[in-house]
């Protein structure tokens, strides 16, 4: 009688911690929720988090990574920009305020990079991301009471291969999940209430690689003396069309024994400090006539950018020292910077 008495008690448990799971889950495997009709403030949040069809940012979005922007992933990869908020909206579908824990995972079921480009709302010691060894999940804790928190990823898929299971984006957490077949990621929106309280908002869409990339380059040169033999550069790697920085690049120039000038450096992403590009070229003073120790006046720079570990290179150039004092050791750095795009144009524009 008591195994029997045991063997009840143990069942109920599980059938009550079941329901609980189910009441926090009420999406159930291997279905889709039923979409609402998105309101247009939470519309206008998840547009300010996108990106345009020619990778420009818009409202208060942010800069794509240096290696998508400028092509690297191209033929490799097909690229999306994801937005997901979570929590409660302006009072939808209400205004008591309950605390939910959202936290979580997004996964694909296949060869994937994705990529948290941006943290909507988290709140210092409360909300953060959770570091983990597979590319093809990102995961995060993150807990609202009232509120909304959210993430913008790039989510990257490798092209080329053949799979026998559909490919498939799933948003999982304990109070609600969504699983969206890949191919929907081209353009998607949806709205979802996940209980009583809280809602989920989604906006996809594919990223197109429909032009050769380039941009400017702001810095500065900065000299080591005043011989200026020596020295390094830093500065800003700006895209063209683009408010903000894509990328930070660093690096050194100096004179050899025999009188050649050449500079080395590297490009990382303007928000993470992963290296991105490397840079290798010549520099020399324009105007000899202009520099009466051999070092001050201004002069040029060129050469060749490389990917660290994706196909593709271009060229980079400019110009230091324009308007500044014989004896200043910091000089502005203007340059341009263009990747190498075959079907459009071979040509190196500094040889």
């Amino acid at each position: 009688m008591k195994k029997v008495f045991a063997l009840f008690i143990i069942c109920l448990i599980l059938v009550i911690y079941g329901c609980d799971r189910q009441s926090r889950s009420p999406v159930v495997a291997g279905t889709e929720p039923t979409a609402q009709e998105m309101p247009a403030e939470v519309e206008k949040v998840l547009d300010s988090y996108s990106f345009d069809g020619q990778n420009n940012k818009k409202g208060t979005a942010f800069p794509l990574p240096f290696d998508i922007v400028s092509g690297g992933t191209n033929g490799e990869w097909d690229a999306y920009a994801v937005t997901f908020l979570w929590g409660q909206f302006f009072g939808i579908p209400t205004n008591i305020a309950v605390e939910t824990d959202w936290t979580g995972d997004l996964s694909v079921n296949g060869v994937a990079d994705i990529r948290v480009i941006h943290k909507i709302d988290f709140e210092d010691g409360q909300d953060y991301l959770i570091d983990n060894d597979n590319p093809a999940i990102s995961e995060w804790v993150s807990i609202t009471n009232g509120d909304f928190d959210g993430l913008s990823f790039i989510v990257l898929i490798k092209k080329g291969i053949d799979y026998f299971a559909p490919l498939y984006l799933t948003f999982s957490t304990d109070p609600f999940q969504l699983r969206l077949p890949i191919e929907k990621l081209r353009m998607f929106k949806g709205f979802y209430l996940a209980d009583n309280f809280n809602g989920v908002a989604v906006f996809a869409h594919k990223i197109w690689y429909n032009h050769c990339p380039s941009g400017v380059m702001k810095g500065k040169w900065i000299k080591e003396d005043i011989a200026g033999q020596n020295g390094r550069f830093e500065g800003l790697w700006i895209e063209d069309n683009q408010s903000e920085p894509i990328g930070i690049f660093v690096g050194q120039f100096w004179t050899d024994e025999d009188g050649g000038r050449y500079l080395e450096g590297s490009v990382s992403g303007y928000i993470t400090d992963q290296v991105i590009a490397y840079l290798k070229g010549q520099w020399f003073y324009d105007d000899p006539s202009l520099c009466p120790v051999c070092g001050s006046g201004h002069g040029k720079f060129h050469g060749r950018f490389e990917f660290v570990d994706r196909d593709g290179w271009g060229y980079f150039g400019g110009t230091f020292g324009w308007g500044t004092s014989v004896d200043a050791l910091e000089l502005p750095l203007e340059g341009i910077w263009k990747k190498r795009c075959p079907t459009i144009s071979n040509t190196d524009p500094w040889n």
